[in-house]
């Protein structure tokens, strides 16, 4: 259940690692990125990497994997769906599958965590798994920790604060650690930089503009709603170039943003523009431009989340904007980026307004060196009042005393929701599970980020952390009863009728008392992880093993009191700091007035 749940010792000449990566193009990169940072730890582990065929072109001449494997899954899938052409499908997967196959993999992981991709990586042999798989009755297993995180906190939209990249990378890393032994001393070589692609780069590009000062603006592909249209960009574009006349831009996107690409070369002729200062590459045979595009650019801007993620392993820095849920999903990594994420509906003028004057507090930094406030500029601009209903964070790498990795801090309304407390409180909660250690309660916060409204809050969720807690442990205890009486029986066949009944009552018991957990926990639904993470440790193919059931429960029950208790901690010490101080009357100076 935790990150060790299997401890099979690896065979000091075996290091082969197959990842299978399935998801999207941004994750690809995130993946990337995690076995870069395990290969400078671990470098004599070799990895392959299954990826859909799309992107072979991109990442084929990546240094740190050895064998990039493409898997055609739209080919397959369309096939698989005319019933004449299915067992054709399924001879060509099979060849594919038997190079791969017949290797005895020491390590196979699958981070496309979701059903199908489950299936595909458990033909693949190995003496540790990581990520989702099925067992021989095809029922879903997951056997670290990490993986159980994914499937009950990220993948239910549950706000958390550690970003995927890390979270690949800790996942992985426990693994070698626990199963290879300790790293090489790291060479502090950066993980990301502009040479993170170095075949892929088109010379002549590079020639032809590297002497000009370049941004490039990254059209969405997913926009459905329109809100991020050649109006919207005109508005920031004209902006940038009016006010900035040293720069450049280039324009990017793929073929499902050409539309909004040729509408917005009619608007930048219409405004005035010098239409020789911005140049497209626009369409998905342009994957070489793009990467040079964002080589030679200081900043990005745009909210798709493939080209957020190309620039950071390219080391250029990024404003991204998004309306959804999980910072995990859209935040750029590194250090500096910005993150606008929108609550409210903006018009479009207001919006481009607030993304250029985030850009451009971060473009000129070097001037005003953090002495100015972000707020302060946007001030300065005219556009405090565009800010309302937004919230602008600035990210930077978390000191290891307080667990490392990436983190956004809030820039402008420095105050805290309940929602921001829970995502700190969530990620310390996973490191204490999963890594074995939690950073000091209360690092990172101070008593002027709280509201009146959060403290009334945490008020309330003490008390149901109190019976939460209350519930956990007599769960707890019903499992260690339950043992007892299940370790005495040899052969369940044969239990007596006492045994029975008590065994039965016992079940009843538990029963009983987890729904009143979930009936509990419903009621703070900043609470639900507690609960999400209680079903996915109790989950997992049917035992006949009575006790190996009964070990399981425990183990669920003992880690959701570790939870409480944590979350508990972190409640009171907020609770304490914003308490009523009491005056020090001896260090008073009484005036006589008379």
């Amino acid at each position: 259940m935790g990150s060790n749940a299997r401890l099979t010792v690896v065979k000091p000449h075996a290091k082969t690692c197959l990842v299978v990566q399935l998801s999207c193009l941004g994750d690809v990169l995130q993946t990337l990125m995690s076995i870069k940072a395990c290969k400078q730890l671990y470098p004599n582990v070799d990895y392959s990497l299954i990826v859909k065929s799309e992107y072979y072109d991109l990442i084929k001449e990546t240094k740190w994997i050895k064998n990039i494997i493409p898997l055609s899954v739209s080919e397959f899938k369309e096939s698989y769906k005319n019933s004449n052409e299915k067992k054709s499908v399924i001879s060509k997967l099979a060849k594919w599958t038997l190079p791969n196959v017949q290797e005895r993999w020491d390590f196979v992981v699958n981070w496309t965590f979701n059903d199908s991709s489950s299936y595909l990586a458990s033909i693949f042999p190995a003496q540790v798994r990581l990520g989702y798989f099925r067992n021989e009755d095809q029922l879903l297993l997951m056997e670290d920790g990490w993986s159980y995180y994914i499937n009950s906190v990220v993948q239910s939209n549950i706000e958390q604060n550690i970003h995927m990249t890390d979270i690949f990378t800790t996942q992985l890393l426990t693994a070698f650690q626990i199963h290879i032994g300790s790293p090489k001393k790291a060479d502090n070589v950066a993980v990301s930089s502009k040479c993170f692609f170095s075949d892929s780069y088109d010379f002549e590009f590079q020639s032809q503009y590297r002497n000009n000062e370049w941004i490039t603006i990254a059209l969405d592909t997913k926009d459905n709603d329109n809100q991020y249209d050649e109006n919207y960009w005109i508005t920031f574009i004209s902006k940038v170039l009016s006010r900035h006349n040293e720069l450049n831009i280039f324009i990017v996107g793929s073929d499902k943003s050409s539309d909004m690409a040729n509408k917005l070369k009619v608007e930048i002729e219409k405004s005035g523009v010098k239409s020789d200062l911005v140049r497209f590459f626009v369409g998905n045979h342009h994957y070489k431009n793009w990467i040079s595009s964002l080589s030679l650019s200081q900043w990005l801007i745009s909210n798709d989340s493939f080209f957020v993620h190309l620039a950071s392993v390219l080391s250029t820095r990024v404003v991204c904007f998004s309306d959804k849920t999980g910072l995990h999903q859209i935040s750029a990594y590194g250090t500096g980026n910005f993150l606008i994420k929108k609550q409210t509906k903006h018009n479009k003028t207001e919006f481009s307004s607030v993304v250029y004057a985030t850009w451009s507090y971060g473009y000129s930094e070097w001037s005003h060196k953090h002495k100015k406030s972000l707020k302060d500029h946007f001030s300065q601009l005219g556009y405090l009042k565009f800010t309302e209903g937004l919230k602008i964070y600035r990210s930077h790498i978390r000191d290891a005393s307080l667990g490392g990795g990436l983190d956004y801090e809030q820039m402008i309304e420095k105050s805290f929701s309940l929602e921001d407390l829970m995502k700190m409180i969530i990620g310390q909660v996973a490191r204490k599970w999963f890594c074995g250690w939690a950073p000091p309660v209360g690092g990172g916060i101070s008593s002027d980020l709280f509201t009146n409204k959060l403290i009334a809050s945490l008020r309330e969720l003490k008390e149901s952390l109190f019976v939460l807690k209350k519930i956990s442990i007599k769960s707890e205890n019903i499992c260690i009863e339950f043992k007892k009486r299940s370790s005495s029986i040899k052969k369940p066949y044969l239990m007596k009728t006492e045994d029975k009944n008590k065994i039965l009552k016992l079940n009843d018991d538990l029963n009983q008392i987890e729904k009143l957990f979930y009936r509990t926990v419903q009621l703070h639904p900043e609470l639900l992880f507690l609960l999400n993470s209680l079903k996915a440790f109790l989950h997992g193919p049917a035992t006949e093993d009575l006790n190996e059931a009964v070990d399981k429960s425990l183990r669920a029950y003992q880690m959701t009191t570790e939870a409480i208790d944590v979350v508990e901690k972190w409640v009171n010490y907020s609770l304490d700091i914003n308490k009523p101080k009491k005056v020090d009357l001896s260090n008073v100076v009484y005036l006589n007035l008379r």
